[in-house]
């Protein structure tokens, strides 16, 4: 069940602040979110680095193809 945000006087400026830095509705949902990017960042980066050496050793293995010398 959600519970409403506490009430305080109109023009109270640094009640209503007060209110909603004490508010923790939704907190969840943000950690949730922070720690998905996280993964999210940690997974492109090792798929970012995968790939890269993956691009190498196929570089490297087509110039060795390349540089093999043919006598019939």
């Amino acid at each position: 069940m959600m519970q409403d945000a506490p009430q305080t006087k109109r023009g109270d400026g640094a009640g209503m602040l007060m209110l909603l830095l004490e508010d923790e509705r939704g907190n969840t949902l943000a950690e949730y979110a922070i720690v998905t990017a996280i993964f999210a960042v940690a997974m492109a980066g090792t798929l970012h680095l995968i790939s890269n050496e993956l691009g190498n050793n196929l570089s490297r293995t087509s110039n060795s193809l390349t540089n093999q010398s043919y006598t019939p």
